[in-house]
């Protein structure tokens, strides 16, 4: 066996010891580096929270607190009240200047109550037709939660061009008209087609809308789905759901 020289073993001895410390001087910088890394994301998230707090002390612009997950609103309202149904006349189809659709009637064809409805409610009412006869029908669309709400109507009147809009109500009240809502108001141009739009609208628990004749000469609106049709067609209808629910505030 070769003899290893007396310099070899000074030089093998030196390895063995300094190994470890190279070692431990490898793990102690990267545990270093991750504390680091631990401390800025602490930094980072105290800062966000100081900023929120700020903000929110300054009255800032900030997210606004949302109901509880999984929370379902909505409801749906529709009618086929006609002036020229074959093969006479169909429930209360007049409406008259700043006076709501009678949705859901009992005219034989509607179906009753409105549905679905789901955290959305509404009063049964009694309207009547230029024959003379009452029908009753659904008119008031109650908010029950506030929040931010994607509403769609659609209305078909017979002839004449008209406007229809949605409304912020007070049933009975003088006036029932608070606010023909800001860009709900449109125009049908020709009669005897569909016509209608979709609102995104931030409304207020015990709000009531109605979607109204807005008729720039005050003139009275005929709902009609036409001469040529035949069997029961939708004339008038809204559709309402959250977007967003504002949480309800306790002191």
């Amino acid at each position: 066996m070769a003899k290893i020289s007396l310099m070899n073993k000074i030089l093998l001895a030196l390895c063995l010891i300094t190994s470890p410390l190279q070692l431990t001087a490898s793990n102690w910088n990267r545990a270093t580096q991750n504390n680091r890394s631990t401390q800025h994301q602490i930094n980072v998230s105290r800062s966000i929270d100081n900023h929120k707090a700020t903000a929110a002390s300054k009255g800032g612009c900030h997210a606004p607190e949302q109901g509880p997950p999984g929370t379902a609103i909505y409801g749906f309202f529709c009618t086929y009240a006609s002036f020229n149904p074959t093969p006479e006349h169909l429930g209360a189809y007049v409406i008259d200047f700043h006076k709501p659709v009678l949705f859901n009637q009992n005219n034989g064809e509607d179906f009753a109550p409105p549905a679905p409805l789901s955290d959305i409610s509404t009063n049964a009412t009694a309207v009547t037709d230029p024959s003379g006869t009452d029908f009753v029908g659904y008119t008031d669309i109650i908010i029950n939660i506030s929040g931010d709400y994607l509403v769609t109507w659609q209305a078909t009147p017979k002839d004449t061009g008209t406007q229809m809009a949605l409304a912020k109500v007070n049933p009975g009240g003088s006036p029932e008209i608070l606010e023909i809502i800001p860009c709900t108001r449109f125009d049908s141009g020709a009669g005897n087609q569909t016509f209608g739009g979709t609102s995104i609208l931030s409304l207020e628990a015990g709000d009531i809308l109605w979607l109204v004749n807005d008729d720039s000469l005050e003139d009275m609106i005929e709902l009609d789905s036409g001469s040529r049709q035949t069997g029961t067609v939708t004339t008038a209808f809204v559709t309402i759901h959250s977007l967003g629910l504002a949480k309800k505030k306790t002191n």
